[in-house]
């Protein structure tokens, strides 16, 4: 991989190559370089070179360049008193994404990060300062809708009352109570005035109960999730180590629900 010229070299593919051919070089390759199961020295690097090459020649626009000008970018004209060009040249810190986040979108493993983009150009004060006073004013102008929202968030928060229990302790949340039926453990707050009939206890109780399930369900689904996961990964990288593992997670979550269920349901 070090030793390769160019970016179709270290996929292995020509430059006629179709889509499909990319992706399934890189598929081939992402997992064959890939740190967590190759350990031989330089695997690291070839890995990062791999998700570069995949990231650059997947993108049609940036194929085109690649192609014309090989690692600097089109060239863009601008009014400057020098009259120079300037360049946009790639690098490896320019990747849409990491190599490892590349492998996990590819694999579907997780969602999108920040584009980042670095610019070098000739030495150009007023093209400088008067894009970077248009860039902070266009910002601002963007950011005021989410300035609002949070605004709004803020002051709902202060309208809407607080509960009158949590299933955890937390700051005044500290008097611990249970309820009748199914002894779930709550908290209220040491000013809590508990229903004064059955009927209004029932009530109240039943709101424990059903947050109590829908807590128990999320950190449920949360388990299996994760185990999935877990399992999905093994067969991509064809690790028995790592598959044997996955099926050997637990998910006490699911089981506490089942049991509540079959008890009390």
């Amino acid at each position: 991989i070090k030793a390769c010229k160019d970016l179709y070299e270290i996929l292995g593919v020509s430059k006629t190559s179709p889509e499909a051919d990319l992706k399934k070089a890189y598929r081939k390759l992402a997992l064959q370089f890939h740190p967590d199961k190759c350990k031989a020295p330089g695997a690291t690097e070839a890995f990062k070179a791999i998700g570069k090459a995949f990231s650059i020649l997947n993108d049609p626009k940036k194929r085109e360049q690649y192609d014309q000008y090989g690692q600097a970018m089109e060239p863009q004209h601008t009014h400057s008193s020098t009259g120079g060009r300037q360049y946009y040249y790639y690098s490896d810190g320019d990747d849409d994404f990491s190599a490892e986040e590349l492998f996990n979108l590819f694999f579907g493993y997780s969602g999108p990060t920040t584009r980042t983009y670095r610019r070098r150009q000739q030495p150009n004060t007023y093209h400088f300062t008067t894009h970077s006073t248009q860039n902070t004013t266009h910002t601002f102008v963007q950011l005021l809708p989410y300035f609002f929202l949070f605004l709004i968030s803020i002051i709902g928060t202060l309208l809407v009352s607080e509960p009158q229990f949590q299933l955890h302790r937390t700051g005044k949340y500290t008097n611990l109570r249970e309820t009748r039926i199914s002894k779930i453990q709550y908290y209220v707050k040491s000013d809590f005035q508990p229903p004064k009939t059955d009927a209004e206890l029932d009530k109240f109780e039943s709101s424990v109960i059903d947050e109590y399930i829908s807590d128990i369900r999320h950190q449920c689904y949360r388990e299996q999730q994760y185990k999935e996961s877990m399992i999905w990964r093994a067969r991509m990288m064809n690790d028995n180590n790592l598959y044997r593992q996955a099926h050997q997670q637990t998910t006490p979550s699911c089981t506490k629900l089942n049991n509540f269920v079959r008890d009390y349901a």
